[in-house]
């Protein structure tokens, strides 16, 4: 291999380090050898492609019997690999889907809706926009600014943004059918709750809330220090199945310590989780950093805090099936 492609085996690629699909190096497909391989996402991945520029004929027929298989192919020159290793990240990002339940990657009939939806911001869309501005500007207003990070699913997001007016909600998700079904969901409830206004024009009540399909660990790109109020997170993945995965877990110490930067000081972080395991461990990483933990509980139900909180889609399963949901509160002094 050539020292770029080392670099993204290595440091991407190897040992399914990029979002746990397996890629496979100088692989045989036809006649032809290619870089890297998914069979996973029927996705070829070629470096430094303007070597070949002297030979368009050969190209061509590779290409074309390629294609024949019906793969992806995508391709890096070496400058970008050796320059900005997370550009090369993103943009794989961008074209790798994260599977949605019953609906594979690159075949995801919901890629296209995302990108025309006036509501929601993709990850390009995401990074134009907060070098531009801040979320201020974007909303038009001073109001306090909601994240919630999968709160599974649209009803609890689509209830707060109707319910809170004088907010505004950003909510974080990385699957496009979640993204495309909470932006529709919360302008329904909006016409349905509001027969004051034109209901004709979904557009014009995007007022208080905007999707953001991108991953939560961003954050630090995506916001500015001290420009959040209030963060939720309800029910990240545990990635309880194996030890090595536990480093996959978004509620650790370098991802809490971002939020403190982005938390204005006096508001807070919501975390709740059905897991254990995952809630002490939270509760361990919390220590590391200088959050003060204002509560805790390990009983959610007990304590009557329903009575004062909406519940997720997610909790009422849980509450049927006698689960105990863990809950806590950090507080930015």
């Amino acid at each position: 291999m050539t020292e770029t492609e080392q670099i993204l085996w290595d440091k991407v690629l190897r040992n399914k380090q990029f979002m746990w699909y397996k890629f496979l190096r100088q692989k045989m497909l036809s006649f032809f050898i290619v870089d890297f391989y998914c069979s996973d996402l029927k996705l070829v991945i070629e470096i430094d492609w303007w070597y070949h520029n002297d030979k368009k004929e050969y190209d061509l027929e590779r290409e074309v019997e390629l294609k024949k298989l019906w793969l992806n192919i995508i391709r890096f020159l070496n400058e970008e690999i050796l320059w900005d290793l997370d550009i090369v990240i993103n943009k794989l990002k961008e074209f790798i889907t994260p599977p949605d339940k019953g609906v594979g990657g690159l075949n995801n009939p919901y890629i296209q809706k995302v990108k025309d939806h006036p509501k929601i911001l993709t990850e390009l869309e995401t990074e134009v926009y907060t070098k531009s501005w801040d979320w201020s500007t974007f909303f038009g207003n001073k109001n306090d600014i909601v994240l919630e990070i999968w709160t599974w699913l649209w009803n609890f997001f689509s209830k707060n943004v109707n319910e809170d007016t004088e907010k505004n909600f950003i909510w974080m998700e990385i699957r496009y059918k979640r993204c495309f079904m909470t932006a529709e969901k919360s302008l329904w409830n909006i016409k349905n709750n509001d027969n004051s206004k034109d209901n004709t024009n979904l557009e014009n009540y995007n007022d208080n809330f905007v999707i953001v399909k991108d991953y939560a660990e961003k954050i630090s790109k995506i916001f500015a220090d001290e420009e959040l109020s209030e963060t939720l997170i309800f029910f990240p993945d545990p990635w309880g199945k194996k030890k090595s995965w536990l480093k996959r877990r978004l509620f650790q110490e370098n991802f809490i310590n971002e939020l403190y930067k982005k938390t204005k000081k006096g508001w807070k972080v919501i975390f709740k989780t059905d897991h254990i395991w995952y809630f002490l461990h939270a509760l361990c990483e919390i220590q590391k950093t200088p959050w003060k933990l204002e509560f805790k509980t390990f009983d959610y139900e007990n304590e009557g805090l329903y009575e004062n909180n909406s519940i997720t889609e997610f909790e009422q399963i849980f509450r049927g099936q006698n689960i105990k949901i863990n809950y806590l509160e950090l507080v930015k002094e």
